[in-house]
């Protein structure tokens, strides 16, 4: 829910002043400008029904860990279409490489019990965009992405500055 009442005109205005500053500071065309997700499944395909008042436009909704084994799905495109192949996290200790069989070619599976990203596996996320987005000091680029503790660990905001980011 604090992401809902996060999203209102004062904090969309500043998102957008800021991508529209970082866009003009490091001249990034549409290649060098990428989103990052992340999403979950679970392997349990009946979902609760879900009550709410007649009309209403937008119904929040808890996530369950009980409803499934959960693997999460982490996603790179850039602003010209491009995907970088998907980062994938099981709900393992050890991961097997028969899990990545037929996923796409460039893409990696990584292994956390919960199957959740956390700050340790966000920075080997990290690495695997550099490899693919490969940053210079020349042609930084811009990767766009929600303030989620994962994303902003100390390690994490180093790698950024580190590797290009803008």
């Amino acid at each position: 829910m604090a992401r809902a009442s996060a999203f209102n005109r004062y904090t969309i205005d500043i998102f957008f002043n800021k991508l529209q500053k970082g866009i003009s500071e490091s001249k990034a065309t549409s290649f060098k400008i990428f989103n990052l997700n992340e999403t979950g499944f679970t392997n349990e395909q009946k979902t609760p029904r879900v009550i709410a008042s007649k009309g209403t436009k937008q119904v929040g909704q808890i996530t369950s860990r009980e409803r499934g084994e959960l693997v999460t799905v982490c996603c790179v495109v850039s602003a010209a279409g491009v995907a970088i192949p998907p980062v994938i996290v099981f709900p393992r200790k050890l991961l097997r490489n028969t899990l990545m069989r037929g996923a796409p070619e460039g893409s990696i599976g990584l292994a956390n019990q919960s199957g959740w990203m956390n700050a340790e596996i966000f920075i080997d996320v990290l690495k695997h965009f550099v490899k693919f987005a490969c940053p210079t000091a020349d042609h930084k680029v811009l990767l766009i992405m929600d303030n989620h503790e994962n994303h902003l660990s100390l390690q994490s905001l180093d790698l950024q500055k580190k590797t290009m980011f803008v």
